[in-house]
């Protein structure tokens, strides 16, 4: 009987030593502190008088568990249409409306902080303040086109359209933009999205040989952003 105890208390004794060095012989995860990957953003004003549609990289750099530097760099193409367009004095039944569209090729910069917090299994929920600045050069252009009354009706119908002046464009835009988000992370790709309901922005445009600069908080801007991005 002492014998059988003894035993029993030898095998007891020697579980938690054979526990550790299997513990150590197995290896940790390594820390993905490191992400790179590629992005799509679309900035939408409300009336959907102007749009800025930007593909780029962007890299993060996390610093502690649940927060990270990140940086971007990216191609956005600028583009209004004017929803309010002039118009010239009529003659007879036709009238003419003056429209004025532009288009400017653009490169971004911007760096921002990110905080993240777990929800649930490998979804992360976040949100990151980003400041983003991009310069081009494109073209604005004005339009008439000629409308005249049809016979028995109220309706106006575009008889012609026909370009009355154009100029080359240079523009600036430097936002503050906070966001929300959610991302699936795995050890070692993480993708997800993020939507901005406002932004602090100062835009500058010169056409025509004149500048025209405005600083406003947007808050009829929309912005969504894709991302997929390659930890390691």
């Amino acid at each position: 009987m002492s014998k059988t105890l003894l035993i029993a208390l030898g095998i007891i004794l020697t579980i938690p030593a054979t526990a550790q060095t299997t513990e150590a012989t197995i290896p940790a995860q390594p820390e993905r502190n490191n992400e790179i990957g590629i992005f799509s953003n679309s900035v939408i004003n409300t009336d959907a008088t102007n749009t800025l549609m930007m593909t780029g990289l962007q890299y993060k750099r996390w610093v502690k568990p649940n927060t990270a530097y990140r940086t971007l760099v990216s191609y956005a193409r600028y583009s209004t249409f004017d929803t309010r367009p002039s118009t010239r004095p009529s003659v007879n039944d036709t009238v003419f409306t003056v429209f004025s569209n532009s288009t400017v090729n653009m490169a971004f910069l911007g760096a921002g902080v990110e905080m993240q917090r777990h929800f649930y299994k490998k979804v992360y929920l976040f949100a990151a303040l980003e400041l983003r600045g991009g310069t081009g050069r494109g073209e604005i252009e004005e339009t008439e086109a000629s409308q005249y009354r049809d016979a028995g009706s109220r309706q106006y119908m575009t008889a012609d359209m026909r370009p009355l002046t154009s100029s080359n464009v240079n523009m600036t835009d430097v936002g503050f933009v906070p966001t929300i988000g959610a991302k699936l992370q795995f050890n070692r790709v993480a993708f997800g999205a993020e939507i901005a309901p406002l932004e602090a922005a100062y835009k500058s445009t010169t056409a025509y040989g004149n500048t025209n600069s405005t600083f406003d908080f947007n808050l009829g801007t929309f912005s969504n952003r894709f991302f997929f991005n390659f930890r390691f």
